[in-house]
C-alpha cells in the first residue's frame, strides 16, 4: 500500500510536469491539507507530497496551478510534477481514496440522520 504525506523540506529539484489532474481546490485539500503559498507571480497554490511505495521507495510530487485566472475554489485543472511519471497514478488514487471517504462520511451521516428521524418517530 503506498503512503503519503505533505513534505515542506522535501527535494523539488529536479521535478517536473508529468501530467495534469482534474480536481477541485477541495478535493486537494480534503487530500493533501492546505497548500503552499505560490511565488506570486505563475503559481498561487502548491502541495509537497512525498509517496512511499510499497518497497519502501519514496518519490516527490508537486502539485500546482500554473497560470490559471479563474478563482482557485473554480480551478479544475492542476499540474502534478514529479521525478518520474508513477507520481501522477499516486496523485490521482490519493485524490480518490479522499473523495471515496468523504462519500462515505456523508452517506454515514445521513443513515445516522434517518435512524435518529426513525427513532425520534416512534417515540412519539
Amino acid at each position: 500500500m503506498k503512503t503519503f504525506k505533505t513534505d515542506l523540506n522535501a527535494d523539488i529539484n529536479g521535478t517536473y510536469k508529468r501530467g495534469i489532474v482534474v480536481a477541485t481546490y477541495d478535493d486537494l485539500i480534503n487530500a493533501f491539507g492546505q497548500p503552499l503559498p505560490g511565488d506570486g507571480e505563475h503559481v498561487r497554490a502548491e502541495w509537497v507530497v512525498v509517496f512511499t511505495t510499497d518497497d519502501d521507495q519514496e518519490t516527490v510530487a508537486t502539485i500546482y496551478d500554473w497560470c490559471e485566472d479563474s478563482p482557485l475554489a473554480q480551478t479544475l485543472t492542476w499540474n502534478v510534477g514529479g521525478h518520474c511519471f508513477e507520481v501522477l497514478e499516486m496523485v490521482e488514487d490519493a485524490i480518490s481514496f479522499a473523495r471515496d471517504m468523504r462519500y462515505e462520511d456523508q452517506n454515514r451521516m445521513y443513515q445516522w440522520d434517518l435512524d435518529w428521524a426513525e427513532e425520534h418517530q416512534r417515540l412519539q
